[in-house]
């Protein structure tokens, strides 16, 4: 049932999306898709350095290659706090509630957002050239930094999970 749920929502998103994505699968061949490959555009041009993550000055610049960007990709220093506050708190509550029906679910979740977070962390980084390398498709996301915004939604997730789990 929950995997029906799942897939539903996968083509509900994938419809209401559709207006963007199936032009560009369409007209591919129409595209210099090639030029994306290249240039300022290079996927490996925009790699963050983890530094970045942490503290970066806050501007309205371009994205440039090395740790020298005019515009900030950090989570700030209360993001980084409150997951680690969250993470804590989840632990203490998996281990008062370890042996229920529950807990299985409850810790999946907390793992699930921590991974995403994690993983969309890794994929602004140099370190993940082998896999752009690997899924060429990646590349053509243009900038690994987009991968920021789904670490911020990861991140803000593991806060609210741990809110509710503060008692």
């Amino acid at each position: 049932k929950l995997l029906w749920r799942g897939a539903l929502a996968v083509l509900v998103g994938l419809g209401l999306t559709a207006t963007f994505w199936l032009p560009a699968v369409l007209e591919r061949g129409q595209v210099h898709l090639d030029r994306l490959k290249e240039g300022y555009f290079a996927y490996y041009n925009h790699f963050l350095y983890p530094q970045q993550w942490f503290y970066h000055p806050w501007g309205y610049g371009l994205s440039v290659a090395g740790p020298n960007d005019g515009l900030s990709y950090m989570l700030g220093p209360v993001h980084w706090i409150l997951i680690g506050l969250g993470l804590w708190a989840a632990g203490r509550a998996a281990f008062r509630r370890r042996g229920s029906a529950l807990h299985a679910q409850f810790f999946a979740r907390r793992i699930a957002f921590l991974g995403l977070l994690l993983i969309s962390l890794f994929l602004t980084t140099f370190l993940a050239a082998p896999v752009y390398r690997m899924v060429p498709l990646l590349q053509q996301l243009l900038f690994p930094s987009r991968f920021m915004a789904l670490a911020a939604w990861a991140a803000a997730v593991l806060i609210a999970l741990a809110v509710h789990d503060w008692e």
